[in-house]
């Protein structure tokens, strides 16, 4: 019975993984920041032309989950990619450099 099946760790582990680059202006956050060394919320938003708030909440959650880097630098906080990111979400980012164009924009 599915339902009754034990999920393996490691999938589920991926799934998390997929689940954090499954979204346009995720990617479109990415495909910005692999050309800028790090940048505030502010020019990350113009230039996904979402608004600051949703930009500033796709950013904290790329964090949090160990793909972007943030510091502080008063009275902004500057994003980058972070170096230490290890395992599928290296490789998926690495593929995802090499796919996504540095302009990527959701908007058309």
């Amino acid at each position: 019975m599915a339902g009754n099946r034990r999920k393996d760790r490691g999938s589920v582990e991926l799934a998390k993984i997929f689940k954090i680059f499954a979204n346009e202006d995720r990617l479109a956050i990415l495909a910005f920041l692999k050309t800028k060394r790090e940048r505030p919320v502010g020019d990350i938003a113009d230039n996904i032309e979402a608004s600051f708030g949703i930009t500033s909440k796709y950013l904290l959650y790329l964090a949090k989950n160990g793909i972007l880097r943030r510091r502080y630098d008063s009275p902004f906080v500057l994003y980058s990619i972070a170096n230490d990111i290890s395992g599928p979400a290296r490789l998926i980012l690495f593929i995802l450099s090499k796919l996504l164009p540095a302009n990527h924009s959701t908007k058309k």
